[in-house]
């Protein structure tokens, strides 16, 4: 396996065989990637990245729902997104904030049409 500027990048059983510590730690992959063990246990992917000068971290998902091989190719995404000049994170955030937006719009509505249909047989119109 290649070396990425000095270290090895993580292997899936490095990535199995990671157990919680007193703190949570960080194993690092290659390109910015990370593996997040927390002390309860739970391992998150994650890719540091830079925008407006500024330092970020993009959560990428779990481990093991999330492999080291789909991890590796999912920040793709984000770093074209960055050489758009898109922040993935805001990005995330705005998609989620629209669904969420578009979920509650689509429970109103369905509650809507429940009342209007409910309604002429709860007062005995339509008996």
């Amino acid at each position: 396996m290649p070396s990425f500027g000095g270290y090895m990048p993580l292997t899936d059983t490095q990535a199995k065989q990671a157990k919680a510590k007193d703190k949570t730690y960080h194993l690092s992959d290659e390109r910015g990637m990370s593996l997040e063990i927390t002390k309860a246990d739970r391992k998150y992917w994650h890719l540091k990245y830079r925008y407006g000068g500024n330092e970020k971290q993009f959560a990428v998902g779990v481990y093991p729902e999330i492999t080291l091989k789909k991890a590796r190719d999912l920040p793709d995404t984000a770093r074209i997104q960055l050489k758009d000049g898109i922040d993935p994170s805001e990005h995330k955030r705005a998609t989620k904030e629209t669904q969420s937006d578009q979920a509650a719009s689509n429970g109103v509505v369905r509650q809507v049409k429940a009342s209007l249909v409910s309604e002429p047989y709860q007062k005995g119109f339509c008996s």
